[in-house]
């Protein structure tokens, strides 16, 4: 799942971190391949657009399972910052 959040932070979360917190909003469910995701924000779909983040940085994750990493078999991406524009 892509997920993004208008705050930073740094908190246990899996086997990893939760790196955007505050006023979340997630992308649709996704499935990998090849051990890459991708996800495209077109705002076609208005439960999972981005018009209403135009203006602000948001901060952008992946969540995933991770089984075989052990622990609490899911992991996060690092994050990443974006200026949404319109």
């Amino acid at each position: 799942v892509f997920f993004h959040a208008a705050n930073r932070s740094q908190l246990l979360f899996g086997n990893g971190y939760l790196c955007a917190t505050g006023g979340m909003a997630r992308g649709a469910v996704i499935r990998s391949s090849s051990r890459l995701a991708t996800y495209r924000y077109d705002n076609t779909d208005s439960e999972h657009s981005l018009a209403g983040f135009v203006g602000s940085t948001r901060n952008f994750q992946y969540w995933f399972r991770d089984p075989m990493g052990g622990g609490a078999f899911f992991n996060t991406s690092n994050a990443i910052s974006i200026a949404v524009l319109p």
